[in-house]
């Protein structure tokens, strides 16, 4: 049901309908039983405006444009969609309603710009600022979720080398002296991609590995300085070098980790210690139940969503401002003492 039908209905134009759902009393008056007839007439037909619409309207809006890219080799299961959710419901509980844009990155070279008006974006996982260059020079206040930003937006992240940091130190403490690093292969099939272009937590964690292993004098697996090796040679690798343990980018990878030392007769943790980045539910049903970094996904999200209304309350406020939250280690079943992983 559109306005215009409703209009028709009542026998009035569509310009009445619309000043009255609005409220509008500016230079407008409309008798109360007509008013009336209206207000009950589109609560009958359950009719609502098209936001989008109003926005292009009004000087100002309640709208925000929320960029997701079509881009799983960025995201790498970090679960960033419960930190969406909370950037959504907390813009939702303070007024403002959020559209979402895919921008299938493989395809197109920028996130681009909303094709209405809109009151502020949100942009996730953003692995380089040349992404959102339109975005960044439009004059829209903004926020980067999980990526990295524009001079003119702020961004919330993780703290991944904190994060890398403290996976390194926990299975140090256990004694493991070989510890290895699963980077997330990434098919060479795709649209070529430096390592300096990949998302900052493939380059920080990675950096944060070898340094935490040249402060301590210990080995490195060699794969593990790029993302051209798949998680089978890793393994090959580490299993020819004696190493004890392996931390995984990913619960995915964790998964396929596992998998590849179970055909190689290697239990876990009893000859192998695993730990992993990422706490998706399953990690608990897992076998064995997975100690994971957790990244506080939800948390950015709110944390997000809060500078963005900053922004947008106040202007020019946050503008170039970056958080970092970090993560927990939740330890579980798939790592033990390296006195236990020698048969």
């Amino acid at each position: 049901m559109t306005l215009k039908e409703i209009a028709a209905e009542i026998g009035v134009s569509p310009s009445t309908v619309s000043r009255v759902i609005s409220g509008c009393h500016k230079n407008f008056t409309v008798k109360p039983e007509l008013r009336k007839r209206i207000l009950d007439r589109v609560a009958e037909r359950d009719y609502k405006p098209n936001p989008m619409y109003q926005a292009m309207r009004k000087k100002t809006n309640r709208q925000v444009a929320i960029f997701l890219p079509n881009y799983l080799e960025i995201a790498f299961e970090a679960e960033i969609n419960s930190g969406v959710d909370a950037v959504n419901n907390l813009l939702f509980e303070r007024g403002y309603s959020c559209h979402y844009l895919v921008r299938p990155l493989e395809q197109r070279a920028t996130y681009g710009l909303p094709q209405w008006k809109v009151a502020g974006a949100v942009a996730v996982d953003v692995r380089k600022s040349e992404l959102i260059g339109e975005l960044d020079e439009s004059g829209l206040p903004y926020v980067v979720l999980n990526g990295v930003a524009g001079a003119n937006g702020c961004v919330v992240q993780a703290d991944d080398i904190g994060n890398m940091k403290c996976a390194m130190a926990y299975l140090y403490e256990l004694g493991h002296r070989k510890i290895g690093y699963m980077n997330p292969y990434r098919d060479p099939k795709l649209i070529p991609i430096s390592f300096a272009e990949q998302h900052y937590s493939v380059i920080r964690r990675t950096a944060a590995y070898f340094d935490f292993c040249l402060a301590q004098g210990l080995p490195v697996l060699e794969s593990a300085k790029d993302c051209s090796v798949t998680v089978e040679k890793a393994v090959e690798e580490g299993i020819a070098r004696g190493f004890t343990a392996y931390i995984a980018y990913s619960f995915g990878m964790y998964m396929e980790l596992c998998h590849h030392l179970h055909l190689r007769n290697l239990r876990i943790p009893e000859d192998v210690s695993v730990v992993t980045f990422n706490n998706p539910p399953l990690a608990r049903y897992s076998a064995p139940p997975a100690t994971c970094v957790e990244i506080p996904t939800r948390a950015m999200g709110c944390e997000a969503g809060e500078l963005l209304l900053k922004r947008l309350e106040q202007s020019g406020a946050g503008q170039g401002e970056v958080r970092m939250l970090p993560g927990k280690l939740v330890i579980r079943d798939s790592a033990a003492p390296v006195v236990s992983n020698r048969k």
